[in-house]
């Protein structure tokens, strides 16, 4: 830390001491400066060009406004509502994060590899009662396409699973129409900058640190 605090304040010395000699080294080497510019932003294409896109839909239950009536009105079945909404939201989180689950939704992505249940290959949260979102970013907007098509496969098999295994009363309606969106992600002006940034302040720091050529008469 020493070291640096002491190569720090020399520099800023330097700077100070040698001002005018400083501004006559940029103007001699200003074909320096933009030979770096050129080559590092040339060098971060990859990084400041990248997109990718990001698919997101969101499941839950499907209850018409009757069946949503008669669970506010009546007491009991409003705290039958309550708890069916929050066990089946717990249930889609559990079901989307699992093995089975993602192998299906993978599959038709080309994921093949090693799932884990602990860290899903797509984002899993939870919304609110009863429902959950599923995100997934992929450079290749017909991948994210398909993501949301194998999710919606996913679901559908989740909630048949789910009634299989459920007294009628329990049991839920798949939603027929989903809240699902594709946006593009680009980087921001800031990033795009960043390349000429860092260009100007090495070469600015070079010029400073090499001394220049004296002619001798």
């Amino acid at each position: 830390m020493t070291r640096l605090i002491f190569g720090v304040s020399l520099v800023i010395i330097k700077i100070y001491m040698t001002f005018a000699e400083f501004k006559n080294r940029i103007i001699k080497r200003w074909y320096f400066l933009i030979i770096l510019i050129v080559v590092i932003n040339f060098l971060f294409i990859p990084f400041v060009s990248r997109q990718d896109y990001t698919g997101s839909v969101s499941f839950g239950m499907n209850l018409n406004s009757a069946q949503l009536d008669d669970a506010i009105l009546s007491g009991q079945d409003s705290l039958v509502y309550s708890a069916l909404t929050e066990e089946f939201s717990l249930y889609l989180l559990s079901r989307f994060s699992s093995v089975e689950i993602q192998s299906l939704v993978g599959s038709p992505l080309g994921q093949t590899g090693n799932f884990d249940s602990q860290n899903p290959f797509y984002d899993v949260t939870s919304q609110y009662a009863g429902f959950v979102s599923l995100s997934y970013i992929d450079k290749d907007k017909n991948v994210v396409e398909n993501f949301i098509t194998a999710a919606v496969n996913a679901y559908n098999a989740i909630v048949k699973e789910w009634n299989q295994a459920r007294l009628p009363v329990f049991q839920v309606q798949a939603m027929d129409e989903f809240n699902q969106s594709i946006t593009q992600n680009v980087q921001s002006a800031q990033v795009k900058a960043l390349p000429t940034v860092i260009a100007i302040l090495i070469g600015l720091f070079l010029i400073l640190i090499i001394p220049t050529k004296t002619v001798k008469k």
